[in-house]
């Protein structure tokens, strides 16, 4: 979870923001825009030096990768955002992965999932 709480647009080029990226991001998607689906661009995990191996295994297994990191938002959101509802469950759609847009991963929609 250092990831969500650490990664700054800096990360991907010195001269942009230093602030923490996804904290208000996540806040601003889950109260204004009122949306449990989070986007997450897959270039923050290359950019960020302990999620490299990660964006590595997302492009390999999307599908038992992505799963894994709803759970860990849900966690991270109702541990540091007291003023969501507790029983939220975030859900991750990763954009930019390798060219390949993913879009709503679930265990019913495999053949639209990955376009190239």
């Amino acid at each position: 979870m250092s990831f969500l709480n650490n990664f700054t647009l800096a990360h991907i080029s010195p001269e942009l923001s230093n602030t923490p990226y996804y904290p208000d991001f996540v806040h601003d998607q889950l109260t204004i825009v009122e949306t449990t689906v989070i986007n997450i661009n897959a270039t923050h995990f290359k950019a960020y030096e302990e999620t490299k191996e990660l964006y590595n295994h997302l492009c390999v297994y999307p599908m038992e990768i992505v799963p894994l990191m709803d759970r860990l938002m849900t966690e991270w959101v109702t541990t540091t955002m007291h003023d969501i509802q507790q029983n939220l469950a975030a859900q991750i759609k990763v954009l930019t992965l390798l060219g390949i847009r993913i879009y709503a991963v679930g265990p019913n929609s495999v053949d639209h999932q990955l376009i190239f």
